[in-house]
């Protein structure tokens, strides 16, 4: 069970504890109404005590205001916890839109970078389909449509009259698209035979586990109505799957490789830097400064005749 459905549970039980209060506090006002007709609201009242230390009866005199029930105070306090609930519920469903939103792109931008994959290597290809083999394509197309139009509680015809548009015009439609898919078919079951690549029967068991989470069915109910050939067309879907995820790794790689010798030839075809050397500016003491004179001081005692 989700967090949603706890809190929605939940919820549910605080509205009927409200219906189950509001139901009471009723009963409670006709009995206070008669309290209150029958007391003497206002006046006081003395009541008789516990015994004192010295033994004596103690009383305490008392007045009657109102009379009132804090039932009200109560479902306000629920209806508080219903709101806060309902926030949190809000929130939750926020979140799950944005990741689910998110996911959409992703699976999206993945889809379209597979379908480039592909449709690059089906242009390096050489093909020679038969005609029948475009023929099945074609009318297994148009039965997976009709199915879709049945669940929207449409028939072929009604979407034919509604488009105005014939069977034979509609066939000649998705023949492009019929002969990719068969191309893209080919390719993979090549790559699935060339690698040697295989679907356990762990993978299938837990495709089927992914199926039953997102019908909501019992996983082992659903195994049992899986018969062996669906077995077998599961682990042919799943090989498939495999070749295309072996095709992604490839261009990724190829890709990464790609981007690394770029970036390599970019680095070469910078200019080398140049190595300055600082010039000394310190001079040389004996070769730069001039020699100091040296001087003798001269008599300046006069001779004594």
């Amino acid at each position: 069970m989700s967090r949603i459905d706890d809190l929605n549970s939940s919820i549910q039980a605080c509205n009927t504890l409200i219906g189950n209060m509001n139901n009471a506090n009723a009963e409670l006002d006709k009995a206070y109404s008669a309290l209150e007709g029958s007391t003497n609201v206002g006046k006081y009242y003395t009541i008789s005590g516990s015994a004192a230390d010295n033994g004596e009866l103690s009383n305490i005199r008392v007045q009657i205001n109102s009379i009132k029930s804090g039932i009200n105070v109560k479902i306000t306090n629920v209806r508080a916890d219903i709101d806060r609930m309902n926030r949190e519920i809000e929130e939750i469903k926020a979140e799950e839109a944005r990741k689910a939103e998110e996911e959409r792109k992703a699976e999206e931008g993945r889809r379209l970078q597979e379908d480039e994959a592909m449709e690059k290597i089906i242009e390096d290809a050489q093909m020679d389909i038969p005609e029948a083999m475009i023929d099945n394509q074609v009318n297994s197309m148009l039965n997976d449509m009709s199915n879709q139009l049945m669940q929207s509680g449409l028939s072929m015809e009604q979407y034919m009259q509604f488009t105005g548009m014939t069977m034979d015009k509609f066939k000649e439609q998705v023949r492009p698209d019929a002969v990719k898919r068969i191309q893209g078919s080919l390719v993979l079951e090549a790559i699935v035979k060339a690698e040697k690549i295989e679907a356990s029967d762990a993978d299938v068991d837990a495709e089927i586990e992914k199926m039953a989470t997102a019908y909501g069915m019992d996983v082992e109910q659903l195994k049992k109505t899986v018969s062996d050939s669906d077995r077998e067309n599961i682990k042919a879907d799943l090989a498939s799957q495999k070749a295309l995820d072996f095709i992604m790794d490839n261009v990724k790689t190829t890709a990464k490789k790609s981007t690394a010798k770029k970036a390599e030839a970019a680095d070469d075809e910078k200019p080398a830097k140049k190595t300055t050397t600082k010039k000394s500016t310190t001079k040389k003491a004996d070769d730069e400064k001039p020699a100091k004179k040296t001087t003798t001081k001269k008599a300046t005692k006069k001779e004594v005749e």
